[in-house]
């Protein structure tokens, strides 16, 4: 008689021990599902960012690069017409003397 008291108090505990993992268990299994998933959409939305930044950088890169080669250029020019002209002159006027 007294073994099937142990036995019954054996099958009583892992019950109701199941019973509380299964009360307790599932709601935090979920909430970690829940939070995995969260965290997947969060890191699939900073990958999209940071994605559409670099289009971004790569977009004023190209923006610079474009202003840089407009303005060397137009430096170009600027300094080479009034050179070619002095260098033409020279060519045409004739040379004296001076004294």
């Amino acid at each position: 008689m007294d073994f099937d008291y142990i036995v019954l108090g054996t099958l009583s505990f892992i019950v109701g021990w199941a019973g509380l993992s299964l009360q307790f268990g599932l709601p935090l299994y979920r909430s970690y599902r829940s939070a995995r998933e969260e965290q997947k959409l969060l890191l699939v939305r900073l990958r999209r960012e940071n994605e559409q930044g670099t289009e971004r950088v790569e977009q004023v890169e190209k923006a610079r690069d474009f202003d840089r080669e407009l303005m060397m250029a137009m430096t170009f020019h600027e300094v080479r017409n009034p050179l070619n002209g002095t260098v033409r002159l020279q060519h045409i006027v004739p040379p004296t003397q001076l004294a």
